[in-house]
């Protein structure tokens, strides 16, 4: 007989219902969002507010990355904060700068971004897999002891 896991249901952690004022960072977090995305619309259809079309997207982008930076810093999310922070320093440098040298840290900031939140990313799918009981090689050997 197999053993059966007990999975505690991710609800019952949470006292309920969060009221407004709880809320409300995130709800400020997703005002560069919307700004982000609004100077990328803009910039193609040649409404241009910011400098050049090609400045006006790199700012809409870095407006994203900088909702989620405050949006994951609010939770209290540090590794992906600092993964998104290193990604949008990374982008205004290498984009902004000239010089061989900061292109060059740029790249390194880029590297330690992306090892960051593909670090987060695995971990949360690890959690993800143990906890759903997707563990592709744990089935395969319960299926071949039955």
């Amino acid at each position: 007989m197999a053993a059966k896991r007990f999975i505690q249901n991710s609800s019952s952690k949470h006292e309920g219902p969060k009221r407004f004022w709880q809320k409300w960072p995130l709800l400020l977090a997703m005002v560069p969002l919307g700004v982000g995305i609004l100077l990328i619309i803009t910039a193609f259809t040649d409404a241009v507010v910011w400098g050049t079309p090609r400045k006006q997207v790199v700012m809409g982008g870095l407006y994203i990355l900088f909702s989620f930076v405050a949006s994951n810093a609010i939770q209290k999310q540090w590794i992906l904060a600092a993964g998104w922070t290193l990604l949008g320093l990374a982008a205004w440098l290498g984009l902004n700068q000239e010089e061989t040298v900061v292109k060059i840290i740029a790249a390194a900031f880029l590297g330690i971004s992306v090892a960051l939140l593909m670090r987060e990313f695995l971990r949360r799918r690890r959690r993800y897999l143990d906890t759903k009981g997707g563990n592709v090689p744990a089935a395969i050997t319960k299926m071949g002891k039955n």
